[in-house]
């Protein structure tokens, strides 16, 4: 059973001023895994509920970032259900996400799969 988690941001919405943007080459992959009428929806919430905060690691940056943003990408394989569950898992262990996209034993392993992906 999973922890009570604040699910009311999961559909997109207002991003705060102080919120961590996504990297580009977090967009470039969004733009491929999800169609055009998802992107907002997608971009918003890694913003919103997988930050630094969400996580629970708020020293870290947009690059530190990027490996859980894009393990979230690669988990959902397009499915918006799957990807707000991949955000869910991060909320509770980022460590899981990456290992479930095969990022957690190798430190450049998001930036391969995302050359891939985005090309």
């Amino acid at each position: 059973m999973l922890a009570a988690v604040d699910l009311s941001s999961l559909k997109g919405g207002n991003v705060p001023n102080n919120a961590l943007h996504i990297t580009l080459r977090t967009r470039d992959v969004l733009r491929a895994v999800f169609p055009p009428n998802l992107w907002e929806r997608v971009e918003t919430t890694l913003m919103i509920d997988c930050g630094p905060a969400q996580v629970h690691s708020r020293d870290f940056d947009g690059e530190a970032m990027e490996r859980i943003w894009l393990a979230t990408l690669k988990l959902s394989d397009g499915s918006i259900t799957a990807f707000e569950n991949a955000v869910l898992l991060a909320q509770i262990d980022w460590r899981d996400v990456l290992l479930g996209a095969g990022f957690g034993n190798d430190l450049d392993a998001h930036i391969k799969w995302a050359a891939v992906i985005a090309a």
